[in-house]
């Protein structure tokens, strides 16, 4: 059986002083500032996990299709486009939106279809002004989310202007090994 080949060696562009590493611990001030950095309410892979779930939850309420849906409803594109099926012209603004969608006779005349029966169903008021609510319940939530992790990050500032590094270290350690005694006191 033979051995798969060797990897190629480590491109010429690094060099020994790239792959130097530091043996000396970091001072405790270096240590605390780094575990708060790299772990405190607003570090960047919170902010970033946080941004991406709200995403995530926003297209779950709102998807794409339907705030499409909601637009043509509430912008009097869809009585325009689903008027053009029955004999009447439509507006300008429907061949444009068709247009610039690049929509083919068949998708448009599928999209009347749509249209009208979402226009003649009789609770599309109140389902718009749920989806509609539920959008902005989900904004508001993404807010008062930052805005415990701002005053999280606040509270973990004062602390760490209080405390010396290492106590600060001990603190944190503390609060991650016993997390029912410091839910009141821990900021993140």
């Amino acid at each position: 059986m033979r051995r798969p080949p060797l990897p190629p060696p480590l491109s010429p562009l690094l060099t020994r002083s790239h792959l130097t590493l530091h043996t000396a611990p970091p001072s405790p001030a270096d240590a605390a500032n780094q575990l708060v950095d790299r772990y405190g309410p607003n570090c960047t892979e919170r902010c970033a996990a946080r941004d991406f779930l709200f995403e995530v939850l926003r297209r779950l309420v709102l998807p794409p299709h339907l705030k499409f849906l909601m637009w043509l409803t509430h912008a009097g594109v869809a009585e325009e486009g689903a008027a053009e099926g029955e004999g009447k012209s439509a507006s300008p603004v429907w061949h444009r939106l068709a247009g610039e969608l690049n929509i083919s006779s068949e998708a448009a005349e599928k999209l009347r279809g749509k249209l009208r029966a979402l226009l003649f169903f009789r609770d599309l008021p109140m389902e718009t002004w749920r989806l509609g609510a539920a959008a902005a319940y989900v904004k508001r939530l993404k807010s008062v989310v930052n805005l415990t992790a701002a005053r999280a990050q606040a509270q973990l500032q004062a602390v760490r202007d209080i405390l010396t590094p290492a106590q600060l270290v001990r603190y944190l350690a503390w609060a991650h090994s016993s997390p029912s005694l410091a839910d009141t006191t821990i900021p993140f």
